[in-house]
């Protein structure tokens, strides 16, 4: 197994699709964050997802939940930015891949 941290960016505002949380959206029944999860985490020993909304429905997932540590100068969410930087700043490891 690769040493590398896996981080499901799953934190967005989601305004191009009415705000629903786009993690969460089912695909044949089945919330696309499965899917991703499915894919990455025989890849890594270091999962964990970038949310800002939903934290106990992603937390159910078992994986940790990092949220934005910065915003802009009005207290606003920066966009992926946000969810990148949090999820450096808790990666174990130097190697570190982003999924949306």
């Amino acid at each position: 197994m690769q040493y590398i941290t896996a981080i499901i960016l799953s934190g967005g505002l989601a305004t191009r699709m009415d705000g629903l949380n786009k993690g969460l959206v089912p695909l044949y029944n089945t919330p696309l964050i499965n899917f991703v999860i499915a894919k990455l985490k025989d890849v890594t020993d270091d999962l964990m997802i970038s949310a800002n909304r939903d934290i106990a429905a992603y937390e159910a997932y078992g994986y940790p939940v990092v949220s934005d540590l910065i915003r802009d100068e009005n207290g606003a969410q920066i966009g992926p930015l946000g969810g990148i930087h949090a999820g450096l700043s808790a990666a174990k490891h130097a190697l570190v891949l982003f999924a949306p």
